[in-house]
Parts: structure tokens; C-alpha cells; sequence
């Protein structure tokens, strides 16, 4: 079984380079020295391109090159109804919000997320959350693994892994839409309907 590896973004913006850091050294394809802090500022200085927007997927999609260089399989899984109810939901503050994130992974998708089949073995999940925000959709990525009964979820922000069974992990990607943001993962997220399967 890959070893878990739990580390502290040093800002918002390097959430999805540690997840990729993250994945890397679990899967043994990287080192990485979680005593020492800002270990993804590298990274994140590789796969960052052009002007940095929190709701968009350009980021996600380079990091997924870079894992897939290094030898990492992934499939994009998109609840498409789902995606979209977040949008609506925005649009009755911001009426000509889009949220363009699945457009930007440029990917074709896979339409059912399975848990038992996505962590099954050393089978990895990069959920794709939203952030409470009045201004579009500010994402954040948490990653997801699997040991026996329990699937341990990955912070970045809170620098923890978060325990859960397989059931509260189902319950909060099932979580109405109209409840907004709910506790997860030691903070407030909403699950955007997009997450990526990864494996070797």
C-alpha cells in the first residue's frame, strides 16, 4: 500500500500543486519533505501559466500533464446536472456567471463516480470543491484515498487528513446543492460535481 502524506499549502493558490506534490511522492515517483514548508512553491511556479483565477481549470489540467509525464494514469469523472446546478445557483447573484472548469480540462469525461471502484487498490481522487463565495466559484482540491473501511481526505489548507467511511464520503458528494457550502474536511466545501481518478 502507498504510503499518505499529509502537507500545508503555503497560500490558495498552491492548493493544487501540493495535491500534485502530494501524489508524486505517495506514488513514489518524487521525493518530498513534508518538515520543510513551501515544498510546492516549485511546482506550483511549473505548472502555474499566465494570470492565476481560483474558478478556472487551466491549473488542474497542467498539473495533470505533469502527473501523467511522470507516469500517473488519470479519467476525468464529470456529474454534469450537478456542475450545472452550481452554476444556476451562482447565476441569481452574478446572472452571465459560467462556470467554464470542466471546458478547461479539455478532457472527455466519465459521467459516474464510483467510490468502491475509484479507490479501489492504490486508487487515488482529486475532488474538485467549492469555496463559499459571493463571487463565482473559488475551487479547492482535495485528495482522496482509501485503507480498508476508511477513506482518508487530504486538506491542504488545514495541512490534516481528514477520516472518513466510505458513506460520509458518499453523503457529502451527494449533498444538495441549495445547501450551499457544508463541513468537510475541517472546513466549509461543496462538491463541484468534477473529480479526477488517478492510479499507476
Amino acid at each position: 500500500m502507498a504510503p499518505r502524506i499529509a502537507y500545508r499549502q503555503f497560500h490558495d493558490q498552491t492548493n493544487t500543486a501540493v495535491a500534485t506534490a502530494v501524489l508524486l511522492a505517495e506514488f513514489g515517483l518524487a521525493d518530498f519533505d513534508i518538515s520543510r514548508p513551501q515544498q510546492e512553491l516549485t511546482l506550483h511556479g511549473l505548472i502555474q501559466r499566465g494570470l492565476y483565477e481560483e474558478g478556472r481549470g487551466m491549473l488542474l489540467r497542467n498539473a495533470l500533464r505533469h502527473l501523467s509525464v511522470a507516469g500517473l494514469k488519470w479519467t476525468l469523472i464529470h456529474d454534469a446536472a450537478r456542475t450545472a446546478a452550481i452554476q444556476s445557483r451562482v447565476r441569481t447573484v452574478l446572472p452571465d456567471f459560467e462556470f467554464r472548469f470542466v471546458n478547461d480540462l479539455k478532457s472527455p469525461a466519465e459521467s459516474g463516480l464510483h467510490l468502491e471502484s475509484a479507490l479501489e487498490g492504490d486508487g487515488r481522487l482529486l475532488l474538485v470543491e467549492a469555496r463559499h463565495s459571493l463571487h463565482g466559484v473559488p475551487v479547492h482540491v482535495l485528495l482522496v484515498r482509501r485503507e480498508g473501511d476508511v477513506c482518508y481526505v487530504m486538506n491542504s489548507h488545514t495541512g490534516q487528513d481528514h477520516a472518513y467511511t466510505l458513506g460520509h464520503l458518499a453523503a457529502h458528494l451527494a449533498a444538495p446543492v441549495k445547501m450551499g457550502t457544508v463541513s468537510f474536511a475541517g472546513l466549509q466545501y461543496l462538491y463541484t460535481g468534477v473529480a479526477v481518478r488517478l492510479w499507476r
